[in-house]
């Protein structure tokens, strides 16, 4: 019992904090392929999002997508739906449900006398919310991410183009939680057309 104790101590006494900062070194290939007046490069307004999950279940999945192909220097992934539930939630409560009922049988069987089984559950809730949260440690960031592409495409509909991003991401691990909050900063280009 005294390492149970132990080990759980350890996990709730530590937790995560990274900030990175992401950019792209080279102008994107826009220069090469197309005659510089023949489009218009803007920086874009700042755009900064955030995301936050519970045992690695992201909150309020993003209803609006938008993808973005090949946009350099971070893949910015789409979400899909299954049966109508994200699958950005869907799998993690999956994996959660899997989890405490591995767990709670091994706490019933280890302790079969002691502990009923519904009670080993509820023992065994906590414990796999704690590894589905280390499992799925960037879902708070992946939702941040899906929030920046739909709102690049919401908020500039006359872009072509995005190009050149910086990112700067402060993702925060906790036990049970995690937080990210990511500002991008992009360039847009906008083909000029002949009327």
């Amino acid at each position: 019992m005294k390492k149970i104790v132990l080990i759980i101590s350890v996990i709730v006494l530590s937790s995560c904090s990274v900030q990175k900062s992401i950019g792209n070194g080279a102008f994107s290939d826009i220069s090469i392929n197309v005659d510089s007046e023949k489009y218009e490069l803007n920086r874009l307004n700042e755009i900064e999002t955030d995301g936050w999950s519970f045992w690695g279940i992201p909150d309020k999945p993003v209803k609006k997508t938008g993808f973005v192909v090949r946009f350099n220097g971070m893949q910015l992934n789409s979400d899909s739906r299954f049966l109508g539930v994200s699958t950005s939630q869907l799998v993690p409560i999956f994996s959660l449900l899997l989890n405490t009922a591995g767990i709670g049988l091994a706490i019933d069987y280890a302790l079969p006398e002691s502990v009923p089984l519904p009670t080993s559950f509820v023992i065994a809730l906590p414990i796999a919310g704690t590894l589905n949260n280390m499992i799925f440690y960037k879902s708070a960031q992946d939702l941040a991410i899906r929030k920046i592409n739909a709102r690049l495409i919401e908020e500039n509909p006359e872009i072509d183009v995005f190009l050149n991003p910086k990112y700067n991401i402060d993702f925060k691990n906790k036990i049970w939680t995690q937080e990210a909050t990511i500002k991008a900063n992009v360039m847009g280009a906008k083909f000029i057309t002949d009327k």
